[in-house]
């Protein structure tokens, strides 16, 4: 959230609903959009620049890294570099202009330090929704997250694990997919009984 009174003057203005751009300033105080600026508002010069609403990523992995083999990078980080990482791949996603993500599998420990850093203002980052690792077969579409659950009574103890964890979601991975080699997209991991524990 923004700390002081703030001035966005001169940009170009799109609301996020009407079909064309405005000129004018937008004033913001306490984090809000108002109507007239604050005292003490500081001026932002964005003359030339554009002006819209925060850009929501609906689904993301900050823990990856984009590299050709990013599951060797995954597999031999260590749980401080991969924060780091995912600390640094939120703040370049703020810069980008998202302001919220949701993040829909990493590490749960980590997904959830990170979000609650946010929170807290230790470390800058766009408003993180999280999951935590996907609940997953054992050997199943990203096993290697760590949220291998296998049978009615493993998928619930699974979720309760990640409630428990303070996880904004629950993520289950119904089918294989393209980043687990030897899983099948279109064939199913659980029965639909297991898939109902999980609700």
């Amino acid at each position: 959230m923004i700390d002081q009174p703030l001035t966005l003057a001169g940009g170009h203005i799109w609301d996020g609903l009407s079909s064309t751009l405005a000129a004018g300033n937008v004033h913001i105080a306490d984090g809000v959009v108002v109507a007239e600026p604050a005292p003490g508002a500081r001026t932002l010069d964005l003359a030339g620049a554009f002006v819209i609403p925060g850009l929501i990523e609906g689904h993301a992995h900050l823990c990856f890294n984009a590299a050709q083999d990013w599951r060797a990078v995954y597999d031999s980080d260590s749980s401080a570099s991969m924060l780091l990482r995912m600390a640094g791949n939120a703040q370049k996603m703020l810069r980008a202009g998202i302001t919220t993500v949701r993040d829909l599998g990493a590490p749960t420990d980590l997904a959830v330090q990170l979000r609650d850093s946010i929170k807290a203002g230790h470390v800058d980052g766009p408003s993180l929704l999280v999951s935590g690792a996907p609940i997953t077969t054992t050997g199943g579409h990203c096993y290697f997250m760590g949220g291998e659950a296998d049978g009615e009574l493993g998928i619930k103890m699974a979720v309760r694990k990640h409630a428990r964890a303070g996880v904004d979601w629950i993520k289950v991975m119904a089918t294989g997919g393209n980043m687990t080699p030897g899983t099948n997209t279109f064939a199913p991991q659980y029965s639909v009984e297991e898939l109902r524990a999980g609700i």
